[in-house]
């Protein structure tokens, strides 16, 4: 089967493209059949970045388990050329900057190699489905050369942070690059929710009861995501609940006000392990 024989057999949304980035585009322009807006999202914002490993998801997740065992690193390069290609024309429409972007986060793993639980793929099935992915984005650079979109390695940094920038992206750790923009809100697959930072704290493991910790790469670290990190001692998490609780925290509380309170942990262990993951 050729590319369009596989494009045939895609879940499609209103827009022509993959559902669940779809619905993230048709919240955007305010046509989600679940979620409607006051304002029109897409009057707000002047950039949108998707990252390519999210596309890729989409793309697999938007085909029946069939037909999802069909599918090469060939054929899915070609897809996401052909969905980025559609989305660029549906954000042209609302005259939306577009940015594909990549990163390889190999530094992650370098930078915080102490004090850190890492997921790893365990399973035949685990490890089979990261190969592909990672063949298939290898194939889709190589098919439309490294200008085509923005590549980094653990940090997102734009050329220009100027604007009102909304990312879709499933990976919670790109989000620690907002201070490299001047305003960057989150849009989600599937639900099309438009999340500013004060609501990232739901990108953390199980992390709607956790409203209160603050967002920051330490934090990630000791709740987990469901990417990179595994959680650490629930002791220390409960420990941390509780003090984030006592003192009022939010995902906004600063680095200081966290570092100042840490003193008030009873485990010194526990205090010492998260100043020194600061």
């Amino acid at each position: 089967m050729n590319v369009f024989t596989f494009t045939e057999k895609m879940a499609r949304g209103q827009f022509p493209v993959n559902v669940p980035t779809s619905l993230a585009l048709e919240s955007l322009m305010n046509i989600h059949p679940d979620r409607k807006w006051d304002t029109a999202p897409h009057l707000k914002y002047d950039h949108y970045w998707l990252s390519a490993r999210t596309l890729y998801r989409n793309i697999i997740g938007s085909f029946t388990a069939d037909i999802n065992t069909l599918l090469t690193p060939g054929i899915i390069a070609e897809l996401m050329h052909d969905e980025w290609e559609a989305v660029k024309r549906v954000l042209a429409v609302s005259k939306i900057d577009a940015t594909l972007y990549l990163c390889n986060y190999k530094a992650i793993y370098a930078r915080y190699r102490t004090h850190s639980i890492f997921k790893t793929d365990v399973t035949p099935k685990q490890v089979e489905e990261r190969n592909r992915m990672e063949k298939s984005i290898q194939q889709f650079l190589d098919d439309v050369g490294k200008d085509y979109l923005k590549g980094f390695d653990t940090d997102i940094i734009p050329d220009k942070k100027n604007g009102n920038f909304l990312i879709q992206t499933h990976i919670a750790w790109d989000l620690l690059s907002y201070r490299h923009f001047e305003e960057l809100d989150l849009i989600e697959s599937h639900t099309g929710a438009i999340k500013n930072r004060s609501l990232w704290y739901t990108k953390f493991n199980n992390g709607k009861e956790l409203s209160m910790i603050p967002f920051t790469q330490y934090f990630l670290r000791i709740f987990g995501d469901k990417e990179f990190f595994s959680p650490m001692d629930s002791k220390l998490r409960k420990d941390i609940v509780e003090l984030a609780t006592k003192y009022g925290w939010s995902a906004l509380t600063t680095d200081a006000r966290v570092r100042m309170n840490l003193d008030q942990l009873k485990n010194p262990f526990f205090r010492d392990t998260v100043k020194d993951m600061m």
